[in-house]
């Protein structure tokens, strides 16, 4: 049974995250929704105020519980409160629960503006070692018949963390395309060669297909692919000098170039 953290700020996204979670996860899966309060008191009030937060927030957070299992049918859910920085919270509890996945609301136009630097999700990223799920929300879940996997070619540290990715496959009667994008005067070097032939073997008992693009802006050549394909998910891994790095540190106006509705799984990959 897998375990699923749900962060919330009971905004229209991060519902529709959770129930994006549900619907893909499914039933047999455990959730536990977290709502972060980060709340600049000083110390003598900070019990009283605490108190007061946990008790309206832990009603909210029953309403959004209702919600869902009215929604969705009979799950196992819990929720919780806690105060502090919200993307040290959610790592904290992340660890604690020892969830194996957390699916967060994007805010903005795309999945990919959250992924910028400094967003929660952002920083939620790099202080985990497991996979995130942005969903933006416009997004709704469907059976999937093609994720797009943006891959650099550069050497994977951990295998494992290829897993979540093999495992979805595996799940789900579905194609995975692995796309390079690279500019046109880039030529494929004998590493990166050698490192698509890994990912030929590592995913050899699924359908997957690879896939090159010439295209100069990374995140645009991505966009279209995505698009001309009709992916229902993009995977990048989380690793220095990668698609997600770039990303990253792009302009807010290149990053909402990305497919407005189309949900983005972050592997862990840094070493």
């Amino acid at each position: 049974m897998k375990t699923i953290l749900l962060p919330t700020d009971f905004s229209d996204e991060a519902r529709n995250a959770a129930l994006y979670a549900v619907e893909f996860f499914g039933s047999l899966s455990n959730y536990v929704l977290l709502h972060v309060s980060d709340v600049q008191v000083n110390r003598l009030a900070l019990k009283n105020i605490s108190e007061e937060i946990r008790v309206s927030t832990e009603k909210l957070l029953k309403e959004q519980v209702n919600d869902l299992i009215d929604e969705v049918g009979n799950i196992e859910i819990h929720s919780t409160v806690e105060i502090g920085e919200e993307a040290t919270v959610i790592a904290d509890q992340a660890k604690l629960i020892n969830a194996d996945c957390i699916v967060m609301g994007a805010k903005g136009k795309s999945a990919a503006e959250n992924l910028l630097v400094g967003s929660t999700t952002y920083d939620t990223i790099r202080r985990v070692k497991i996979p995130v799920i942005a969903v933006p929300k416009s997004a709704e879940h469907h059976e999937l018949n093609k994720v797009v996997f943006a891959a650099d070619y550069k050497a994977i540290n951990h295998n494992i963390s290829l897993e979540p990715m093999l495992e979805l496959c595996q799940e789900n009667e579905m194609e995975l395309l692995i796309l390079n994008v690279v500019d046109s005067s880039e030529l494929v070097s004998m590493k990166e060669a050698i490192e698509a032939v890994k990912l030929d073997n590592y995913f050899s008992e699924v359908g997957h297909s690879f896939h090159y693009i010439e295209d100069s802006d990374i995140a645009n050549g991505i966009n279209r692919f995505t698009e001309d394909q009709e992916a229902e998910m993009l995977v990048v891994l989380a690793r220095e000098e990668s698609f997600f790095h770039r990303l990253s540190e792009a302009s807010v106006t290149r990053a909402v170039t990305l497919n407005a509705h189309l949900p983005i799984l972050v592997l862990q990959d840094y070493e």
